[in-house]
């Protein structure tokens, strides 16, 4: 009788062991029953076609597509599913990456091209701006590294080689473009218009004093990376980011991210004084 009791004990440590144990997983498994569930698959054109790009408009009613084999875009609508429109544009092959403007007025197609491995070489890609509503053709770029549209939906800039170029829309007039040196494959403008955003190669003179004695990370970062800068828009000019110190101190180093430390005099070597900048703002 002893024994049994001792058993019976021993069940109910190991139940008491166990039981939250079996809970959790139960919770768990409840959990992954009903995660994922709020979807629906919809068919928006028939089983033989092949989709290369999709994209929703920003109020996301309507969901363009664009397949290969030089098929029109299709716009369809959200609810009905329902193909509401077919734009006859980029009427490239391999098909198009799409994707709305910010107000969603126009959609930009990008031709898909073969992938690159190497990742500073210049990329070329076609490019076609369409008005969503009518379906007409703003502006066609052949052969540039990217295409971005403004937030206000008043200007397209495109970057060809290491040039900028800023084109009026709806009209699809140039207005204005400059030259950036070591440009990269991407660019992008600021919501409010006030300033570029540029991939650039790295300039290996411009910084080998950082990397010191490690070349072969300058070769690295040479061959295979690319950095931001920022430059005005208006003029093209290079946006220095600075940052305030002290009256007396004065800085050593600086970054667009983060500001160096304030020293006395003009060099590390000259000051065993030094404290943190008390602000950071960027110098036009």
């Amino acid at each position: 009788m002893t024994i049994f009791t001792q058993q019976i004990k021993s069940k109910i440590k190991l139940w008491k062991i166990f039981l939250p144990g079996l809970l959790i997983l139960f919770n768990v498994s409840g959990k992954s029953q009903t995660s994922n569930s709020d979807f629906e698959r919809i068919r928006l054109v028939n089983d033989d076609s092949e989709y290369t790009g999709l994209a929703i408009s920003p109020d996301q009613k309507t969901i363009a597509l664009s397949l290969k084999n030089s098929s029109p875009v299709k716009l369809i609508d959200w609810e009905t599913q329902k193909i509401t429109r077919e734009i006859n544009a980029a009427n490239w092959n391999s098909g198009s990456i799409l994707s709305f403007s910010d107000g969603g007025k126009y959609l930009l197609l990008q031709e898909i091209g073969w992938t690159d491995f190497s990742q500073n070489k210049p990329r070329s890609a076609d490019f076609e701006l369409v008005d969503v509503t009518s379906g007409n053709s703003i502006l066609k770029f052949d052969k540039v590294q990217d295409v971005f549209i403004s937030s206000d939906e008043k200007q397209a800039v495109s970057l060809n080689n290491s040039e900028i170029t800023f084109w009026s829309l709806p009209s699809g007039t140039k207005e204005r473009s400059f030259g950036i040196t070591g440009s990269g494959n991407a660019i992008a403008l600021s919501p409010d218009g006030k300033t570029l955003a540029v991939s650039q190669l790295v300039d290996g003179d411009e910084f080998k004093d950082q990397f010191g004695k490690d070349k072969k990370g300058l070769k690295y970062a040479v061959n295979y990376r690319q950095l931001v800068s920022f430059f005005n828009p208006e003029n093209g000019k290079k946006i220095n980011f600075s940052c305030r110190c002290e009256e007396g101190f004065s800085l050593t180093k600086q970054s667009p991210t983060q500001c160096g430390d304030c020293f006395v005099g003009k060099s590390r070597e000259a000051s065993s004084q030094r404290h943190n900048p008390r602000s950071q703002y960027p110098c036009p």
